[in-house]
């Protein structure tokens, strides 16, 4: 095995370790979709980089533990509008920034009356800095690391109809700073060039909302989230295209309110995401992408995802170096 492939695995692995053994905790099922959004692709220098994506999370599925429940009088979306940019700094570093708006939506049918709660608003931005750390031609071989903070930039205080503040789930944001690890490996195929196999790491240390309905003290849960996938590229139709299939796995404990662990949050989840990304032009890419649940355990009774879809657009734009007068 080559020296790449050792520190690509050591270091990949050392997240992993570290992530297990922290003291963590999580929130709700759902949540806004941040943390697996992170990481806009690897191009060239000096080279800005915009992505701006629709995420629709539909949450029918209620459980305990591994169990499902047969009750369909609940369900939760959550809409978001997902804008990311970047810019290549150098052939090791880059940069990026993240920023949403979240619409939450709470539909509970019970004795033939329809209650339904919605949130809506700005929701926390991202900001991350990434180094190439190892990166071989030769062995087509590429780590990436990168740390970042969450800003409580998004609204955390919503109330309902009734002037009663809503639950730290239901928010848009979080009202706290979180601290985010980021690492990533790519490898592209000897034999096939444009296949591609990938793994990605992040992790989220929460921060404290001290504000929490006027007097309270919420922390949402760290989290943990594992991304191993593979991506292939062809042409059809004058069109370049690009196929991919991700596994992604979700580990998160409990939140804590005023220092004590709050029921209903924390689990483990595993989903498969397919994907589908077509390039009309040259520095243009359209993506589509479904995320299906294939394992999901909850603490106590929760709504977990049961489908989610994704769909956006990324584009670069690169720096034009100045002509030389003659």
């Amino acid at each position: 095995m080559s020296k790449y492939l050792v520190k690509t695995g050591l270091v990949f692995l050392t997240t992993f370790f570290v992530a297990l053994q922290s003291f963590a905790q999580s929130c709700c099922s759902g949540g806004v979709p941040i943390s697996n959004n992170l990481g806009l692709p690897i191009t060239s220098n000096k080279t800005l980089q915009f992505a701006f994506n629709y995420d629709l999370n539909i949450l029918s599925t209620l459980k305990d533990g591994s169990n499902k429940l047969d009750d369909i009088s609940r369900r939760r979306l959550t809409h978001s509008l997902l804008f990311q940019g970047g810019y290549i700094i150098s052939k090791r570093w880059s940069a990026e920034f993240f920023l949403s708006w979240i619409k939450q939506e709470r539909i509970i049918n019970q004795f033939g009356n329809t209650d339904n709660t919605i949130a809506q608003g700005i929701g926390d931005a991202v900001v991350l800095l990434k180094y190439k750390a190892i990166f071989s031609n030769r062995k087509k071989v590429i780590l990436l690391v990168g740390a970042g903070y969450k800003l409580p930039t998004g609204i955390s205080d919503i109330k309902d109809k009734n002037r009663i503040a809503l639950n730290a789930d239901l928010q848009p944001g979080s009202g706290s700073v979180d601290l985010i690890t980021w690492t990533q490996v790519l490898k592209n195929s000897k034999a096939h060039p444009t296949l591609t196999y990938s793994a990605t790491a992040t992790y989220s240390f929460k921060g404290k909302n001290n504000h929490y309905l006027g007097s309270q003290i919420y922390q949402f849960g760290n989290e943990m989230i594992l991304i191993a996938g593979l991506a292939n590229q062809f042409t059809a139709k004058n069109f370049l295209w690009g196929a991919s299939l991700q596994a992604t796995y979700r580990y998160a404990l409990q939140d804590k309110n005023n220092g004590e662990k709050t029921p209903g949050t924390g689990g483990q989840w595993v989903f498969i995401r397919p994907g589908l990304t077509i390039s009309p032009l040259q520095k243009l890419t359209v993506s589509l992408h479904a995320s299906f649940p294939a394992y999901s355990w909850v603490r106590d009774t929760q709504l977990t995802p049961t489908i989610r879809f994704n769909t956006g657009f990324y584009v670069e734009i690169n720096k034009v170096k100045p002509s030389r007068i003659k």
